[in-house]
């Protein structure tokens, strides 16, 4: 392990996705064994009261969910549309999409990258019930701990979603405790009530809006 300082970086974020090539090569006796290149940013994700900045900028999440699915081959072959996805999604002015159920293929981080879009990565649980126990603590971390693997290196990754539509019992309060220690640098969620409010993004799903109170003409 090692570290380098970088003074000043030009910042990343959806408006400008600024990327840095980096280079990493291994040598022995001066002879070439490996060389890793990939792109990376620089940014600082940050929640103030109840919002969210990014580098010191506040910022508005405009999105959608995206399953890995295809109208015509169903599951297969998705990962080839996940700059084709999110180019639509830029074209729709939002930017902001969220891995609904599962992590994402790096086709599509990469493509957010560069495209500047932000993410929430979504480790692989939906439903899961209040009677789930401890007894079920393994199944949960290993799948989150290697998400955040996977996906750390990613500047568009801003926010991890511990699972979708579940009890918020304590095996998720483990694995937000599990997220903060793996990074520390981005916010966590849980898409369901979260009555300790441990995580620091609320997320409710089918909140009421004012046209679920009209009363249209001719209903009982």
């Amino acid at each position: 392990c090692f570290k380098t300082d970088i003074p000043d970086p030009q910042k990343w974020n959806a408006e400008e996705p600024y990327l840095y090539r980096l280079v990493l090569d291994l040598t022995k006796d001066g002879m070439l064994m490996e060389r890793i290149e990939r792109k990376i940013g620089f940014r600082k994700i940050e929640i103030k009261g109840s919002q969210l900045y990014i580098n010191g900028q506040r910022v508005k999440l405009a999105g959608a969910c995206r399953h890995e699915i295809d109208p015509l081959t169903g599951r297969a072959d998705t990962m080839k549309y996940a700059r084709r996805d999110l180019e639509l999604l830029k074209g729709a002015n939002l930017n902001y999409v969220r891995t609904a159920h599962y992590p994402p293929p790096v086709e599509l981080l990469e493509a957010a990258d560069e495209l500047g879009v932000y993410v929430e990565a979504e480790a692989p649980f939906c439903w899961v019930r209040e009677t789930d126990g401890v007894e079920h603590l393994r199944e949960v971390l290993d799948p989150t701990a290697a998400m955040i693997d996977y996906c750390h290196t990613h500047p568009s990754v801003i926010i991890w979603s511990l699972a979708n539509e579940s009890a918020f019992n304590k095996v998720f309060e483990v694995s937000n405790k599990l997220c903060k220690q793996l990074d520390p640098t981005r916010p966590t969620t849980f898409n369901n009530p979260d009555p300790k409010q441990i995580c620091d993004i609320a997320n409710v799903h089918y909140a009421k809006i004012p046209p679920d109170d009209y009363i249209y003409p001719g209903d009982p």
